[in-house]
């Protein structure tokens, strides 16, 4: 939510985009949030998509190798790992690694959006925000259900920017290595909107 939140203050096209298409799909179903009016939010899922990817909040998913393999090795030498060997996968660099996601270190929901060109190019195996295969987190769907609910309440009645202590780059807390989080916090902006109805 925080790293959303912060996304959208540094982005404002962004965040005037999503809270379009939220007010626009909310007047649709008569200003009710169901799970078929969440559904129906592309640009939010993109948004909370590439959140998760930008913003990882596991560093590593440990694996055991299940059957002796070789992998090419960053200066494209041969490594071979043997079965039983555990690993861990550096999330971080699978989903900043710019032959997978094209500019890595810039916001873009867009690359997520179903028809966009760079959303047929992405691996769907190199998403591994909640884990993958038969190990993925349980609660992945509970926890996009969520935030999607809970960004869409709060962008469609409130407005975020950037203030004077809001960082211009998230510096992770060294000290916090299991799950990343952010150094001195996340400091935003918000002011209330005012719809035409008030």
């Amino acid at each position: 939510m925080t790293y959303a939140l912060y996304e959208l203050a540094t982005n404002p096209p962004i965040q005037e985009k999503v809270r379009g298409e939220i007010l626009q799909i909310m007047a649709k179903h008569k200003r009710n949030l169901t799970y078929e009016s969440l559904k129906d939010m592309k640009f939010l899922k993109a948004v909370i998509q590439e959140t998760l990817r930008k913003n990882t909040i596991v560093g590593f998913m440990p694996r055991v190798c299940r059957c002796s393999c070789t992998v090419r090795t960053s200066c494209n030498s041969p490594l071979t790992i043997q079965q039983g060997t555990s690993v861990l996968i550096p999330i971080h660099g699978v989903l900043h690694n710019p032959d997978l996601y094209a500019d890595p270190d810039t916001f873009l929901p867009e690359r997520f959006l179903e028809g966009e060109e760079e959303a047929n190019k992405i691996d769907r195996c190199s998403f591994m925000a909640f884990g993958i295969g038969p190990k993925v987190c349980i609660g992945e769907p509970f926890a996009r259900l969520e935030l999607s609910l809970a960004l869409a309440l709060l962008l469609s009645e409130f407005q975020f920017s950037v203030c004077d202590k809001t960082p211009s780059k998230l510096i992770f807390d060294p000290k916090k290595r299991f799950m990343s989080t952010v150094k001195n916090g996340v400091h935003l902006s918000v002011k209330r909107l005012r719809h035409k109805e008030e």
